[in-house]
């Protein structure tokens, strides 16, 4: 028995072990109360857990691995410290598990804070990212976007400048001013991309009539007119819009000239162009066949008003004959009554 005694470490560690209890607790008894706060709080108990795993290691592999035969020794020397290490952070775990909650509250609260104060350049980010992965436009191309065209002429993460274009109908030239969208706007309104000046694209009009005006008449000479005005560039539209269509996998209005008569809200006959043209030209063709209809429109007012003088004149002229010729009649009846009176 003796020899079990002093061959056996369990009971000299229980010895120990009990020893260092008592010493603490007498130790612990003298301090002060807030050395023994920090003694017993989750900083000095975790000092403990690790002077215990390591203590456990230590032990483990002096009386249990070493014991082993050489081809078992490394297995069951992971096996162990896998536990140990479990076990470690186990307990670290529910020492500081109110620590840890408390910290990740203001961590929540940071974040929090932090996304609602850069909301607008994660916004201004974000459109940039749609700006890119989805093609929208790049430097060079007119768009329209929240009420507002312009050319693009610069774009970065969080803006995008553009050179601002006058209203459509009123010209492409820009008018000198520039503006700075923030990118945020890509995520809330649709963006417009308009064909440059060199392109093809479709462009309408209307032309309202008078109500005197024949509408058939206005019809004949407005097809006239246009069909006069697009001759010139009629191949090369075409050929434009095969290229497009094909590009696109679909087809848009054009290339030949349209024209649809509608009635405006007072009742009056009006005329819908719609050309296939160049962007850059379409302002200047519709002035021209605007002012070439007025004309037209002007000449045969003139000359049904000539029609109708010429009717009113030669009217006025028979009455003019048949009033003389009545008068003579009667004239020589009144001469022959008097003739025989005497």
């Amino acid at each position: 028995m003796l020899t079990v005694w002093n061959r056996s470490p369990a009971p000299k560690l229980a010895i120990v072990s009990f020893s260092v209890c008592g010493a603490l607790s007498v130790t612990l008894s003298s301090l002060s109360p807030s050395f023994v706060t920090l003694l017993t709080g989750p900083v000095a108990w975790s000092l403990y857990l690790l002077a215990l795993a390591l203590i456990a290691r230590t032990t483990t592999e002096k009386l249990y691995i070493q014991r082993l035969e050489k081809q078992y020794r490394n297995r069951h020397r992971a096996a162990c410290r896998a536990a140990i290490n479990g076990v470690l952070i186990i307990g670290l775990l529910a020492l500081w598990i109110d620590q840890l909650q408390t910290l990740l509250l203001s961590l929540t609260a940071v974040m929090v804070a932090l996304v609602i104060a850069t909301k607008e350049l994660i916004m201004c980010a974000g459109g940039a990212a749609l700006r890119i992965g989805g093609h929208l436009f790049r430097v060079g191309d007119r768009i329209e976007i929240h009420g507002l065209r312009g050319e693009v002429i610069d774009h970065g993460l969080f803006s995008t400048t553009l050179q601002e274009l006058p209203p459509v109908g009123s010209g492409h030239r820009g008018t000198g001013r520039t503006f700075v969208l923030p990118n945020s706007v890509f995520l809330l309104d649709a963006v417009k991309l308009e064909p440059t000046p060199r392109r093809y694209a479709p462009h309408g009009f209307a032309l309202t009539l008078h109500p005197s005006v024949s509408v058939r008449a206005a019809l004949d000479a407005v097809q006239e007119i246009v069909a006069d005005a697009t001759m010139r560039d009629a191949e090369r539209a075409e050929r434009f819009h095969r290229l497009v269509s094909a590009r696109a996998g679909c087809e848009d209005c054009g290339p030949t000239p349209s024209i649809a008569v509608r009635t405006n809200e007072r009742g009056g006959a009006v005329l819908h162009v719609n050309l296939y043209c160049l962007v850059e030209e379409a302002s200047n063709l519709e002035t021209a066949i605007t002012f070439a209809f007025l004309e037209e429109m002007e000449r045969n007012a003139m000359g049904e008003h000539s029609s109708d003088r010429l009717t009113r004149t030669a009217d006025a002229l028979r009455r003019h004959a048949a009033g003389a010729t009545y008068v003579d009649e009667e004239m020589a009846a009144s001469e022959r009554g008097s003739f025989r009176a005497a």
